[in-house]
């Protein structure tokens, strides 16, 4: 069997840290290794939430291009969850599958095993219960963040680059690094400009990953500024 895999994480501390794409990926292997699979592709979307569209999801759509183009038997996951939060979202995907004569794998089972009735009841069960825990999720952090609000506490982990001082948010000593990554991304891919960063800088965990995230959240130094502007000289 020829498989591509996917895997997800939804948030850019589990991006950066890679410790929840290591569990995945130590998952899928032990299971390839055990069904004597061989792995024809692989493609990995970093901060990325679960319950994205299919048209935001650039990875999964290079993931299912590949199994079409490479003639996969299998798109393989660590769980369902890590494909989308989004029952509809799955149905499309196995659609699409199913047309390139290919099928969708969990490697936790989750009704993958077969297209029987019971295990396409079983499949459509845990992604609509994934679907109603993102809900869930996403309601009690919204309730938590408005709590936090009324009481005018500052949420959340400061942003790269920031750092809180006496109860302020303002630029730390990795601020000009984030100017600098702007400034080699110019001439440079982003795995050349973490090798470069983690030559030139202080902070020495720089990885195509970050830059990637980082530049995805500034979009340009103009936006970093800005940002760091409103700070340090809030509008009246």
């Amino acid at each position: 069997m020829r498989a591509v895999i996917f895997t997800r994480v939804s948030t850019a501390n589990q991006a950066d840290s890679g410790l929840g794409l290591s569990a995945q990926q130590t998952e899928i292997e032990a299971f390839i290794r055990r069904q004597g699979w061989t792995v024809v592709g692989e493609h990995t979307e970093a901060g990325v939430s679960g319950k994205t569209p299919l048209h935001g999801r650039t990875g999964l759509s290079n993931a299912l291009n590949d199994v079409e183009v490479l003639n996969a038997d299998v798109l393989l996951v660590s769980k369902l969850d890590r494909l989308s939060r989004d029952f509809l979202v799955q149905l499309v995907v196995e659609q699409r599958l199913e047309k390139a004569g290919a099928r969708l794998v969990s490697g936790a089972g989750e009704g993958t095993n077969s297209d029987s009735p019971s295990d396409v009841l079983i499949r459509r069960l845990f992604s609509s219960i994934s679907e109603m825990n993102g809900r869930i999720i996403s309601e009690r952090t919204k309730q938590a963040i408005a709590e936090k609000l009324k009481r005018g506490e500052r949420f959340g982990a400061s942003p790269f680059g920031f750092s809180v001082k006496e109860g302020q948010l303002l630029p730390d000593e990795h601020y000009e690094s984030i100017l600098l990554m702007f400034q080699l991304l110019k001439e440079n891919n982003q795995t050349r400009t973490a090798e470069i960063l983690n030559e030139q800088t202080d902070y020495k965990s720089w990885s195509q990953v970050k830059v990637s995230n980082l530049k995805r959240k500034w979009r340009s130094r103009t936006r970093l500024r800005n940002f760091r502007d409103s700070l340090i000289h809030p509008a009246q």
